[in-house]
């Protein structure tokens, strides 16, 4: 997840077994900055069971 900062986009949030250096840095074509306190993605995002997601009809 980013979040616009004074000083640039931070990454707030990374999938779990990516690194931020390699796979998001590296691919990136301008500076990233990464949080003090960047946590790891809810693995169960990731599995190839449903999460059950429901989608609420727009109004």
């Amino acid at each position: 997840m980013l979040q616009l900062g004074a000083d640039g986009w931070i990454v707030t949030e990374i999938a779990p077994g990516v690194d931020f250096d390699r796979d998001v840095q590296a691919q990136c074509g301008f500076r990233l900055h990464r949080s003090s306190d960047m946590r790891s993605m809810d693995p169960s995002l990731f599995a190839p069971e449903s999460i059950n997601l429901k989608l609420q009809p727009a109004t």
